[in-house]
């Protein structure tokens, strides 16, 4: 059967040509002089006139359906990154305790230098206990050059040093991760100092942090690479706030160059051990400590 085109598929009036290419060089631009002519467009719409009765469907290939395959490698996770879960399981009340645990992030307006002075002088009256927390990345004194993370903190009290712990984590760590999870050892350090203290003893804890990405991730509990650090110190902070009820916490950041020696310190604590690992590593190749 001929195919017919119907009448309102037939450009007749000059409205209905191609523009862009007109019929005659005197009626186009001189951009389009010596273009080549093409074809009007045309957007059909079944142009027959009688369409065939009973026509059948056009045939489509069908898509071969994926099969999924646990054991092909691209089914595998990478064997080094961590899987978080989306809704963990956090300790009741978590993560402020009804205003107990406060997170003060870093005020551009504020004077550092008097916000330091103001810290030791509440720790010398005792006020305040300050932990400072700080961590470094290293391959100091390291024959295969692999980078070691290392984190520290240390508790003043009474305007002095009382106590301080230490920590390496392992290899192929980075100073972001290093510094999220040396809340870890300041949490260590505040239960070394409560375990001489009686249950009604009052005291308002100043984590000091260096670093305004560790400072947000250090009670996050949402996805992200150092989730299972950020979980693990929520757990810490639960076991200490019940057995002692008037214990106020604050996380706080504070830049490194600041006038206490505080950083300084924790940084060379933290040092310290790259130098311990590498001479136990010497001693005894086949020693691991991560």
């Amino acid at each position: 059967m001929a195919r017919i085109l119907a009448p309102e598929y037939i450009p007749s009036h000059p409205s209905a040509r191609n523009e862009q290419f007109p019929a005659s060089p005197e009626h186009s631009t001189p951009a389009l002089q010596g273009a080549k002519r093409k074809p009007a467009p045309c957007t059909p719409r079944w142009g027959l006139a009688h369409p065939e009765p009973k026509r059948p469907p056009t045939p489509y290939p069908k898509q071969k359906q994926s099969v999924h395959d646990p054991s092909h490698p691209c089914c595998k996770g990478t064997p080094h990154i961590d899987r978080f879960p989306l809704f963990p399981d956090i300790p009741p009340g978590a993560p402020s305790w009804n205003g107990r645990v406060k997170l003060v992030p870093k005020h551009m307006d504020w004077d550092y230098s008097q916000v330091t002075n103001a810290l030791t002088e509440a720790c010398r009256e005792e006020r305040t206990v300050n932990i400072y927390c700080n961590a470094v990345v290293s391959n100091r004194d390291r024959d295969d050059g692999k980078l070691l993370g290392a984190a520290s903190a240390v508790l003043y009290h009474e305007g002095r040093e009382h106590g301080h712990t230490e920590s390496i984590f392992g290899e192929s760590v980075t100073e972001a991760d290093t510094l999220t999870r040396s809340l870890t050892q300041g949490l260590d350090a505040l239960t070394l100092f409560l375990v001489t203290k009686p249950a009604q003893h009052w005291a308002l804890v100043v984590f000091l942090i260096p670093s305004v990405p560790a400072l947000n991730r250090a009670l996050d509990t949402s996805p992200h690479k150092e989730q299972a650090a950020s979980i693990r110190h929520l757990t810490k902070l639960g076991e200490l706030l019940s057995p002692y009820p008037n214990i106020q916490i604050r996380l706080q950041w504070l830049p490194r160059k600041v006038p206490f020696v505080g950083f300084r310190r924790a940084r060379q604590l933290a040092l310290k051990q790259f130098v311990q690992q590498t001479q136990q590593t010497r001693t005894n190749p086949n020693l691991s400590s991560f």
